[in-house]
């Protein structure tokens, strides 16, 4: 298995480290390096950026304090985000492909292709998907929950830990059992 290297910014007093070291970030976990930025080959004759569509999940806090930009990261918005093709024999009376991007409209153009019922949900959809972000976006920088000392702790310590999702929960509450 190859050893994984972590980082924790200068400003807090770290250092590079091998290993995942408390509070650092993983920076590559596989045997090649490269991270997103590699290109194999995964299907014979053809090769493929492996992994570059996970740069969008970058978290804004992890670029800001290992500096990225003043080290050359430029990142680029796709337009369209999305385009899947269909096999011949799925054409069926619908569409040959789809295409998503930014644009609402465009969106549903490409989605009625296939369902008029699921185009005009789909803002419906991205609505709930973007309360499930937004109430997810804290926990994404958070420590991980320590479920040991959840178990370990009494009523009061248990209330403390379920008071960090709230968000999460009101969300899901709210939003998911009267879809």
């Amino acid at each position: 298995m190859a050893q994984s290297l972590s980082v924790q910014p200068q400003r807090a007093g770290g250092r590079p480290i091998p290993g995942q070291a408390a509070g650092g970030w993983p920076l590559e976990l596989r045997h090649l390096a490269g991270g997103a930025a590699v290109t194999e080959e995964i299907v014979p004759g053809f090769r493929f950026s492996r992994a570059s569509y996970v740069l969008g999940l970058l978290r804004p806090r992890v670029y800001r304090d290992l500096d990225l930009g003043r080290h050359g990261l430029k990142i680029y918005p796709r337009d369209p985000s999305s385009y899947t093709p269909l096999r011949e024999d799925h054409w069926g009376g619908g569409g040959r492909s789809l295409t998503l991007g930014p644009r609402e409209d465009m969106n549903h153009q490409q989605v009625a292709q296939f369902s008029a019922k699921d185009a005009d949900a789909l803002p419906r959809l991205e609505a709930l998907l973007n309360k499930f972000a937004e109430a997810l976006a804290p926990l994404m920088d958070a420590p991980p929950p320590n479920l040991n000392k959840f178990y370990a702790s009494g009523l009061k310590g248990k209330v403390k830990e379920l008071f960090s999702v709230s968000p999460l929960l009101k969300t899901g509450k709210k939003d998911v059992l009267y879809v």
